[in-house]
């Protein structure tokens, strides 16, 4: 297995995924439901969608990649592989990630993004197509 960049996180996510401060070079391998759980609530309010979302969002990254914020898809779509906590492709990542929130790797940029895009696409998370169920489940 090819070994991954660690990724440094800006301090004030570090506040958030580890519930107390940390090293600035911190680097988050896996996260935690909870620490997920506040990334997405934080990724919602940036992004001025309902904190009603949350609950799918959680479900959605859970799916998608089992909370690993460094997960990537093995199977390509296109000639891309899907990359983080929300498997975003990084077309679709470089599309609907903010200005200053560039890294796919950091679980925060990540969310950001993939909020927009089911916002964009599917206008609520609860219309992507089979959400919570994990038998037909194929992704957003």
């Amino acid at each position: 297995m090819a070994h991954r960049p660690m990724v440094a996180l800006p301090k004030e996510t570090n506040l958030i995924l580890a519930g107390k401060s940390r090293p600035h070079h911190f680097a988050v391998h896996v996260a935690s439901p909870f620490r997920v759980r506040a990334v997405i609530a934080q990724a919602l309010e940036m992004t001025h969608e309902p904190i009603s979302w949350l609950s799918p969002l959680c479900w959605i990254a859970k799916h998608e990649s089992n909370d690993h914020p460094h997960a990537i898809a093995y199977r390509e779509v296109g000639d891309e592989s899907a990359c983080g906590l929300f498997q975003v492709l990084p077309t679709t990542f470089a599309a609907h990630a903010l200005p200053a929130m560039q890294n796919i790797w950091n679980p925060l940029d990540n969310a950001v993004a993939a909020i927009r895009y089911i916002a964009g696409r599917y206008k609520t998370p609860w219309a992507v197509p089979h959400v919570f169920c994990k038998a037909t489940y194929v992704g957003y």
